[in-house]
């Protein structure tokens, strides 16, 4: 791919020459994007590609490095502006209490070099999930102060916590693939229920009227259950896959789970009891994580490429919104309100803040607006972009090109997002 980005007064050009854009990649120098009032584009390809622009929507600001850490494995969301975060390999927890523009670092956590999972329940009660010794950690002040309630069932890590209500928490351990559950809103724990013969229990997820799922490894296998976690049915290895790393709930019984080590996406639209593969998606190992930001929009985390990937029908289909601050790996996502997203990353342990997160839908030339050879123009958009462009084929013919122009609703010099 060659790129030429000009600035002519208000104007930004942007024009590529393509033998093989990858569909929705970025365009070079719109990273942080740009405030413009209108946008015209013309394609100079004759064999029946058609193109699509869309607003990226995704500008996000590197807070950094945190505590020393290198890796954001988790967040809370304990309500007011206050965020929890579990952190690697130091085992530190750091927290916020302006809605993660700020954070603090509360120290290692009962000597433990991994804070895999935290969750907030209610009424400032959080819990954390420890490792290499699987200790549980809790507070009843938002995450200020912690109390270690000890090693769990002598295992090595506490991977997953879900929340079902009612005071009844579960939680996934390794290395004997074992939930335990609390019925005192994590102060006790019992209730072992081994799954199987597998090792992992790596994601857990409530949804509603008593129905939880859980995913695990080592033969990536979902497990169901119909009583909070009491009792748990085997689904069986779901789509040849060896980890089910993450698990989410979107509502009307629509579920998703992503895998490894074929970064694969399932979907359930029957309160997890059933499941479709979609396939791997763009050419990532590993679906680290998911966000639901509401109304079917949603977003998944990934590696080796630290990729956001998005959704915009309830998990059905995806598009790819690029690599995050050149970060191999996104850890975990949180969508707090009102726009605000996290991001946290590893291998240089950074949180990424978004506050436009799924506000501006995609929008601008539809695929039946665009002629095969021609130009299109829309006005009065009033916006900041990150402009992204897509095919119905999977590249351009050699040495065709893409002409974009923006008009600044800024003055001149101030394109520094170009």
């Amino acid at each position: 791919m060659a790129a030429t980005v000009n600035h002519v007064g208000q104007f930004v050009e942007i024009t590529a020459i393509d033998a093989d854009w990858s569909w929705l990649d970025t365009f070079p120098g719109s990273e942080n994007g740009i405030d413009v009032d209108w946008i015209s584009f013309s394609c100079g390809d004759t064999d029946g590609d058609k193109l699509v622009m869309r607003n990226g929507i995704d500008i996000w600001s590197d807070l950094g490095q945190q505590a020393s850490e290198t890796r954001i494995l988790s967040f809370a969301n304990c309500d007011s502006g206050v965020i929890i975060a579990g952190t690697a390999a130091g085992g530190k927890i750091i927290r916020s209490t302006d809605y993660g523009k700020t954070w603090l670092d509360l120290g290692q956590q009962a000597s433990q070099a991994f804070i895999n999972c935290v969750l907030y329940l209610e009424n400032g009660i959080c819990l954390a999930g420890l490792g290499s010794q699987a200790h549980i950690i809790r507070s009843t002040d938002y995450g200020a102060n912690w109390i270690d309630l000890g090693r769990q069932r002598s295992d090595l890590y506490v991977y997953s916590l879900a929340y079902c209500g009612s005071g009844v928490v579960l939680a996934g351990l390794y290395n004997n693939g074992e939930i335990i559950r609390s019925t005192d809103y994590g102060e006790t724990w019992g209730g072992v229920q081994r799954l199987a013969t597998e090792t992992y229990v790596y994601s857990i997820e409530y949804l509603e009227s008593n129905i939880a799922i859980a995913g695990t490894s080592s033969t990536g296998k979902i497990f169901r259950s119909t009583d909070a976690g009491a009792n748990w049915s085997d689904l069986g290895q779901q789509a040849s896959e060896t980890r089910i790393l993450s698990l989410i709930y979107l509502g009307n019984g629509i579920c998703l789970a992503g895998t490894g080590t074929s970064g694969k996406i399932l979907r359930s639209i029957d309160y997890g009891a059933t499941w479709s593969d979609l396939g791997r998606q763009f050419a990532q190992d590993y679906i680290r994580c998911f966000t639901h930001v509401g109304s079917g929009i949603v977003f998944a985390g990934t590696s080796p490429d630290g990729k956001i990937l998005r959704s915009i029908d309830y998990g059905a289909t995806w598009s790819s919104l690029g690599t995050l601050y050149s970060e191999s790996d996104i850890w975990s996502l949180e969508y707090i309100e009102s726009g605000i997203c996290l991001a946290g990353t590893g291998a240089s342990g950074k949180v990424l803040r978004n506050v436009n997160f799924g506000n501006i839908s995609s929008f601008l030339f539809p695929t039946n607006a665009m002629p095969t050879q021609g130009k299109a123009h829309i006005e009065n958009i009033d916006a900041r972009v990150k402009p992204f462009i897509s095919y119905n084929e999977s590249t351009l013919s050699t040495g065709h090109s893409v002409v974009i122009k923006l008009k600044s609703r800024s003055e001149p010099g101030r394109h520094k997002g170009v």
